[in-house]
């Protein structure tokens, strides 16, 4: 998640993200965050210096990397959040659920503040992987429904 490739975020069931100093020598705790929900996945970038985490309420969370500091609350899904990634500068973040949808958010620049900016159906299972191309503006998803499914920043489904 840092721009020298020396951070890692780990998520926990006991509702916490941990940021770890990551060196060839040593590894050590910089700092723990409690949320009051189990945490089932994290994801970082390197460019943005933000980590953003899913949690068992349907919640994404999105803090600074480098202070821990919280930088949004993000609602929208029904059901808990199983996967979450973002695009290389750290302007657009997807998350996953098991209520079988994807939402794009959109960091606005003026603002700063993150932004649902399309919700994407057509899974017939949890969502449980996304991965997002920030370059060809496409988003893949796998599913408990043994599918793999690309689509546009909009929701079409392109594969």
């Amino acid at each position: 998640s840092s721009s020298d490739g020396t951070l890692l975020a780990s998520a926990s069931s006991d509702c916490s993200v941990r940021l770890w100093s990551v060196r060839a020598d040593e590894s050590s705790q910089r700092a723990r965050i409690n949320l009051d929900s189990r945490v089932w996945c994290v994801a970082g970038c390197e460019g943005a210096e933000v980590v953003a985490c899913g949690t068992h309420d349907g919640r994404v969370y999105v803090f600074g990397a480098g202070d821990a500091s919280l930088i949004a609350s993000l609602e929208g899904h029904q059901a808990e959040v199983k996967c979450v990634s973002l695009s290389e500068d750290g302007r657009c973040l997807v998350s996953g659920s098991a209520d079988k949808k994807l939402i794009v958010w959109s960091r606005h620049l003026l603002e700063g503040d993150w932004r649902s900016s399309a919700e994407i159906s057509g899974h017939t299972g949890t969502v449980a992987a996304s991965a997002v191309d920030g370059k060809s503006l496409r988003i893949a998803s796998g599913s408990y429904d043994r599918t793999v499914r690309v689509w546009t920043m909009g929701g079409e489904q392109v594969l």
